[in-house]
């Protein structure tokens, strides 16, 4: 699988296995050994996993977790329904649409037709790059926002995804956050997807600034260790493309209101990401209020 960085702690050491395509898997052993977002390969000689923990459930997190039999599966109460279908990655797909056809109620005719399509792109398009296995399983359960498992503190963090959970390991000063931010160069906030919500990501983004975190573990891509840091820089860069997308007005037209989207969206956004932000940014006008 590569380079794997491991970290010693007193009561835990954490195993990161970082990829690019799909989710970068981490395991902490420790009194419980666990297993986080099996979405690729899964790491060679694994322990006895005792619990698989999701930070969120896109296909690319979750289509390995049915190769561990009954072990429980830990999530976010909003992924509950998609972990347990026969299909999670086409249920992760309906819950991405579905949250697109919310999203776009104010907008209208061909500005409507072509955000839905753009939409359908995205989302199904993404979604057949994940499409084998993690369905079935059964023994699945809901974190507590703010519990503590195992020296591990739980903390609900949406706007990638709604579903989105991060964990803390205090006395290492290591944060594991899925797809909140991702890769150690300075960006905004990880908007990927149609549903993705960028006040949201604001608030998740502020509530990680307030823990004592040196090292962030990202969903994909390497350790950042300037975590506070990244973390500050993404807050700002994030208000600062909203703030832009609110003075543009992109709801008051077609063609204008799209080109002002992608003047204002960050310069290190990538084609899927930008035509994301037309869907998620011209939406309701109150969803940026």
């Amino acid at each position: 699988m590569g380079k794997v960085f491991v970290f010693n702690g007193r009561n835990h050491t954490i195993e990161y296995f970082p990829s690019i395509v799909w989710a970068s898997t981490v395991l902490i052993r420790g009194r419980r050994n666990i297993l986080i977002d099996p979405g690729g390969s899964l790491p060679s000689n694994l322990p006895e996993i005792h619990e698989i923990w999701i930070t969120h459930a896109h296909p690319d997190h979750i289509s390995m977790m049915d190769r561990f039999g009954k072990t429980p599966v830990f999530a976010h109460p909003e992924a509950l329904n998609i972990l347990r279908s026969k299909n999670p990655g086409g249920a992760s797909t309906k819950r991405e649409l579905d949250t697109c056809l919310e999203k776009l109620k104010g907008a209208s005719g061909w500005r409507r037709i072509l955000l839905m399509a753009i939409a359908h792109v995205l989302v199904r398009g993404f979604g057949l790059l994940f499409i084998r296995g993690g369905g079935g399983v059964e023994n699945v359960h809901a974190f507590r926002d703010g519990e503590e498992r195992y020296g591990i503190k739980i903390i609900f963090t949406p706007g990638h995804s709604p579903d989105g959970v991060s964990f803390i390991i205090e006395d290492m000063g290591i944060a594991i956050t899925g797809d909140l931010i991702t890769g150690r160069r300075n960006a905004p906030a990880n908007l990927f997807t149609p549903s993705s919500n960028p006040i949201q990501a604001l608030k998740s983004i502020e509530r990680l600034i307030e823990e004592k975190i040196d090292i962030i573990l990202p969903g994909h891509g390497r350790p950042i260790y300037n975590a506070r840091e990244r973390l500050k820089t993404a807050l700002k860069l994030t208000v600062e493309e909203i703030e832009c997308i609110k003075k543009s007005h992109p709801w008051k037209g077609y063609w204008s209101g799209f080109i002002n989207i992608m003047k204002c969206i960050h310069g290190s956004r990538k084609i899927i990401a930008r035509l994301s932000a037309l869907v998620f940014y011209s939406g309701k006008a109150e969803d940026l209020l």
